[in-house]
């Protein structure tokens, strides 16, 4: 299947995806407070760490090297759970010290969470080298109606913060199941210890998990910080702006960039990473204008008059879509084929901007509209970072 044929399957899913999420959105919101919404979000956004970070960004070599898929493979699954165990104790410490207003209880679920999060990720890359593009795009659909369908169910049966949480862990587990790919035996088996005493191994994984921590530390300090700083209700605000945005990044942004690394294997020609840079950036404009132009539908179906503080922070923020989606086809490029040294400190340095960014917003501000324009500012200094690393590759 080819780049277009794939990345159409993936679209189209994913335009199916975000339409369902935001009609039940105001349903969520109905039987939710702001407090409970900004409790998932931060435990998202902690869950997020360690699923970034737990897998190493070891799946990425698939692409560099696919006759070693089965010993990748093995590897990750190896590697996930222990990654994971040691973020969660830093993440303990943060909720001991109350750098993180979510209670040491939700330290379990966000292990959990993290684990299967990761899996879906790191089989999502799997799925993308195997040209499954149809799985994809069928798992984004489905975890977005299981999420829905647990966190309703849930609320009636628990307090309403463990409720969310649990019920997006019960989305993942289902959504990990569906995406799973088979173990595939190479005839060659290999130990943790053993693989990383290689020592390009070794480089590739602390490089890439200093990359995924950068990345991931980054998209989820707003609403840490918001909720540290300013408030647990003002997060599950902010938690909803994020959401309703991210909707299309998630779905799209996150499937494309393997497939995009999946077709340029193939192809070897640079010029698709122009071209598809171009699509992505017209696709992106026709859900900023389809976004701004019916945010009144938001409005109009929720209910409590709390949230609509929401919807002009969704209107600013929609410009992030713009900048996610251009920068989507040079970002790939980066991560799965330019040293991981670079792309890690691309990163690191991009996540010093927007903390400097944030921490001004909050401590001189604290206005979310503020905040929200920090993050787009080092949204617009990421892209253009990325440019510069995918340029000094092109001129070699």
């Amino acid at each position: 299947m080819s780049l277009f044929k794939g990345a159409s399957t993936v679209v189209i899913a994913s335009a199916i995806s975000q339409l369902i999420s935001i009609s039940l959105f105001p349903i969520l919101l109905y039987f939710y407070s702001p407090e409970n919404i900004g409790v998932l979000g931060v435990f998202t956004s902690l869950v997020s760490i360690v699923a970034g970070v737990s897998s190493l960004r070891i799946e990425r070599k698939v692409f560099l090297n696919g006759s070693e898929f089965g010993v990748i493979q093995s590897i990750v699954n190896k590697t996930v759970p222990i990654i994971a165990i040691v973020i969660c104790i830093l993440i303990a410490f943060l909720m001991f010290f109350k750098y993180v207003t979510l209670d040491l209880c939700f330290l379990p679920l966000i292990f959990i969470g993290g684990i299967f999060s990761c899996y879906i990720t790191v089989n999502t890359v799997f799925q993308s080298y195997l040209i499954s593009y149809k799985i994809i795009s069928l798992a984004s659909i489905f975890r977005v109606i299981i999420v829905f369908v647990f966190q309703i169910s849930f609320f009636f049966i628990i307090d309403g913060d463990y409720a969310v949480v649990i019920g997006s862990i019960g989305g993942m587990v289902i959504t990990y199941l569906y995406l799973k790919v088979k173990p595939i035996s190479t005839g060659t088996k290999i130990s943790i210890l053993n693989y990383f005493r290689n020592a390009s191994n070794r480089h590739e994984a602390i490089a890439g998990g200093v990359q995924a921590l950068g990345s991931t530390v980054s998209n989820a300090l707003p609403i840490i910080l918001i909720s540290s700083f300013i408030g647990v209700k003002e997060a599950g605000i902010f938690f909803l702006a994020e959401k309703v945005i991210r909707a299309p990044i998630n779905v799209v942004s996150n499937n494309l960039r393997s497939i995009i690394a999946s077709e340029y294997k193939k192809r070897n020609d640079i010029k698709l990473i122009y071209k598809s840079s171009i699509i992505l950036f017209i696709l992106s404009l026709f859900i900023f204008l389809l976004g701004y132009t019916f945010i009144d539908y938001f409005n109009d179906n929720i209910v409590n008059t709390k949230w609509e503080e929401a919807l002009v922070v969704i209107k600013i923020y929609l410009l992030f879509i713009v900048l996610n989606f251009t920068t989507l086809s040079y970002q790939s490029y980066n991560m799965h084929f330019i040293e991981m040294v670079k792309v890690a400190k691309l990163d690191v340095f991009s996540l010093f901007i927007k903390i400097i960014l944030i921490f001004i917003s909050v401590f001189l501000v604290g206005d979310l509209n503020t905040i929200v324009y920090a993050i787009l500012l080092s949204g617009l200094i990421t892209f253009f970072l990325h440019i510069a690393l995918f340029n000094t590759r092109c001129k070699k």
